[in-house]
């Protein structure tokens, strides 16, 4: 298993990797209180299988790091998690965007 981070504070993100065979499973979390809000599976020729609990975003995170993952490596990817960050302004919803983006390149 291997983690990454990206970001600082309350807007910190990070990411656990680990292969399932030849597949890959990412976990991401982050803010101040992780979980899992959603889930995706992707594979390499672009299928997304997504799962969203009511009410959460992370889809708009998962579903591209997925995606991205599996395209890239050429296998297929399932990506769970969540980042929680009370009262988060627009500007620090961008900047986690922005730091999930940048634990995509750790791969």
């Amino acid at each position: 298993m291997e983690r990454f981070t990206a970001g600082l504070g309350r807007l910190e993100v990070w990411m656990e990797t680990s292969n399932l065979g030849n597949d890959l499973v990412v976990v991401l979390g982050g803010g101040e209180r992780p979980h899992i809000g959603g889930a995706v599976m992707a594979t390499s020729d672009g299928l997304l299988t997504p799962l969203r609990l009511e009410g959460h975003r992370e889809l708009d995170v998962l579903e591209p790091l997925a995606c991205n993952l599996a395209k890239k490596l050429g296998v297929v990817v399932l990506a769970v998690g969540g980042i929680h960050i009370e009262n988060a302004t627009n500007d620090e919803i961008s900047q986690i965007i922005k730091n999930c983006r940048e634990l995509e390149e750790c791969i």
